[in-house]
């Protein structure tokens, strides 16, 4: 994230991050706490004065089963439903930011040709990359000629749902020119005036496929494509191994 995002975007990123986390942390939890526990009780000897008002181990044990059970149980829905969820939306709203925030690609003194049929020319950039100061826009290939537009400063708006950026551009000329025609030459003063430009050429056009550990149980039993049927098998026994080891470690 190279500028500012919105509350919401940042709390579901802190989000999606926690069930990857958690993961890990509660069967380890879930031990420190039972051997804290049991070692107090022991350390003070309360777990022979509860056997000698014939308390069994059993009933002293039993809250512990509950604990592992519930530890089991939670990493169970985190490793099969949750952690594969929240990564999806979490890879989700990182594609979601880049391609707001895709104004940042645009380096200033160079000139930038991978826009459709234009290049791009800024001598600097300001305010975390919104402002643009000395902009050089040369369009060519079209039937009514070549065009060349010059601003002192633009203001980018980025439309990431369209395709495209939105330049305000103020203090500027159009000169417009045609290759076959000497005397067709034209040149247009303006105050403001916006233009878009396309911005297929700085994203990813084609739909982005997603890894092991974000697909659900079913499509990674469902995997039977060449190289790809090991790796899922291996991502589907590790989301039971982990509550298998929450359970198993008190």
């Amino acid at each position: 994230m190279r500028h500012a995002g919105s509350g919401s975007q940042i709390l579901k990123l802190f989000l999606c991050i926690l069930p990857g986390v958690l993961v890990f942390t509660l069967p380890i939890a879930t031990l420190i706490g039972v051997l804290l526990g049991l070692g107090r009780m022991s350390a003070d000897s309360e777990i022979i004065a509860l056997t000698a008002l014939g308390i069994g181990r059993r009933r002293i044990l039993l809250p512990v089963g509950v604990l592992a059970l519930a530890s089991t149980l939670l990493t169970l829905a985190m490793t099969v439903w949750l952690s594969p969820l929240a990564l999806r939306i979490l890879r989700s709203i990182e594609a979601d930011l880049i391609t707001s925030q895709i104004s940042f690609q645009v380096q200033p003194r160079v000139f930038d040709e991978r826009f459709p049929k234009m290049v791009l020319y800024i001598n600097d950039v300001l305010a975390g990359g919104t402002q643009w100061h000395g902009v050089f826009l040369a369009e060519g290939g079209g039937e009514g000629g070549s065009r060349l537009t010059l601003a002192e400063s633009a203001s980018v708006f980025a439309e990431p749902r369209e395709g495209k950026l939105e330049l305000h551009l103020k203090g500027g000329t159009t000169h417009e020119f045609a290759r076959d025609d000497a005397d067709h030459y034209s040149v247009t003063a303006f105050g403001q005036s916006d233009w878009p430009i396309e911005v297929n050429g700085l994203s990813v056009a084609e739909p982005r496929q997603l890894s092991n550990p974000e697909r659900s149980v079913r499509q990674l039993l469902s995997d039977n494509g060449p190289g790809m049927a090991g790796s899922a098998r291996v991502e589907f026994h590790r989301r039971f191994a982990f509550p298998w080891r929450a359970s198993c470690l008190p």
